[in-house]
């Protein structure tokens, strides 16, 4: 009889080896599937890391031309009104000089927001409100001239012009904080594909030593980039919440956190103080020596505001040349004291400027407390009310709202 020992063997041993065969093709399938899984998912996070850069380019420009068109609104109403005061012909020249930035800038959002829909409106509203404010300043303009001054000036203190300035303030913060939820959506989105990027790639590392380098690399990649993705996420938020001049709080930052303290107060029943600093004949400045020494000026103040004040103050800059300072804890004759040390401060120093000249500034202060339950805008325009007060009677003062 044959021995069917070999035969069997010779059997077991081709099983065996066809199926090695077959778990190292499946494993090489499995392998070359990863992979290009791999390549796919890199590819669509370089296309999603490439999308949210892009949008943070055009949250950047969306928010840097939003501040400009605050500033040029806020501008053109301080040279109406300043005309309203003066009587000046020449008062006029920045309103008028105004009045074509902001349309050139609305017109800079038009083209920033491209095709979204949305953001198109949003301009389109902006813009048809702008050129109401417009024609509105023009009509107090021409009552002035045509010899309704009083009637003017009853107009502007009603309150229709703040309101609408806080109007379309409030519709260009809402664009800009559009822009700013929509590259969070892509920066999110991004970490989410950095997240599924790791993981695949440690699964494929996990898979096959072999691929092990090529992992660790794409894994400090994505290291990197979650990283990078951390700092740009930072700098965003510090660039929507701050003035790009200065670095203090910009206007819509500084009113959000006057909205928690004033919420704050009404429920605790604590003081609360804001004052509005406004620097004199600040346009002398930019007329006589420019723009840049106008720049230096507003960096002086900011300077002297964040080194005078207490640590607990918060300051902000609301305007060209206006700033706010939010004081909690802080009784009217307190606020009044620290204003007051502000102004000698400032009105001590000087500025050297680039023409050589040593210029020396003076400021005008109105502040108001929080009462009666009221809310931020009406505690704002008192103390507005009261800087007024302090520019008609002759500057470098400090006034209390009534």
């Amino acid at each position: 009889m044959t021995n069917p020992a070999p035969l069997d063997f010779e059997r077991s041993e081709a099983r065996d080896r066809k199926r090695r065969q077959w778990i190292g093709f499946g494993a090489l399938v499995l392998l070359v599937v990863m992979l290009a899984a791999l390549v796919a998912s890199t590819m669509n996070q370089a296309r999603i890391r490439n999308s949210a850069e892009a949008q943070h380019v055009l949250t950047q420009d969306m928010l840097l031309v939003s501040s400009k068109l605050q500033l040029s609104i806020h501008a053109a109403g301080r040279a109406v009104r300043g005309y309203m005061i003066t009587n000046e012909a020449r008062s006029l020249l920045p309103f008028v000089r105004e009045r074509n930035e902001g349309r050139a800038l609305v017109e800079k959002l038009g083209s920033l927001a491209g095709n979204n829909a949305d953001r198109r409106a949003q301009v389109a509203a902006i813009g048809m409100e702008l050129d109401s404010i417009y024609v509105m300043g023009d009509r107090l303009v021409e009552m002035q001239q045509n010899g309704a001054r009083e009637v003017a000036i009853e107009r502007l203190r009603s309150g229709r012009t703040e309101q609408r300035m806080a109007s379309i303030l409030g519709r260009i913060d809402a664009l800009a904080q559009a822009e700013i939820d929509e590259q969070r959506l892509h920066a999110d989105a991004a970490s989410a594909a950095d997240r599924r990027q790791e993981i695949l790639t440690y699964s494929l590392a996990a898979l096959a030593l072999v691929f092990l380098g090529i992992a660790g690399m794409i894994g400090v990649g994505a290291a990197r980039a979650h990283v990078r993705a951390v700092a740009l996420s930072a700098r965003l938020h510090y660039m929507a919440s701050h003035d790009e001049l200065t670095g203090l709080l910009n206007r819509r930052s500084f009113f959000a956190a006057l909205q928690r303290e004033r919420d704050l107060s009404a429920r605790t029943g604590r003081s609360l103080a804001v004052a509005i600093v406004d620097i004199d004949l600040f346009k002398r400045i930019n007329d006589s020596h420019g723009h840049r020494a106008g720049d230096i000026v507003l960096t002086h103040v900011a300077t002297l505001l964040t080194d005078t004040l207490r640590s607990h103050d918060l300051v902000g800059r609301i305007g060209g040349e206006e700033f706010a300072v939010l004081m909690p804890h802080t009784e009217i004759s307190a606020a009044r004291t620290i204003c007051e040390r502000l102004r000698r401060i400032i009105a001590r120093s000087t500025v050297p400027l680039p023409s050589g000249v040593e210029a020396t500034i003076t400021i005008s202060t109105g502040i108001a407390t929080f009462e009666n339950d009221e809310d931020r805008d009406s505690l704002m325009g008192r103390a507005d009310h009261a800087l007024y007060a302090a520019k008609s009677g002759g500057r470098n003062q400090v006034r209390l709202a009534a």
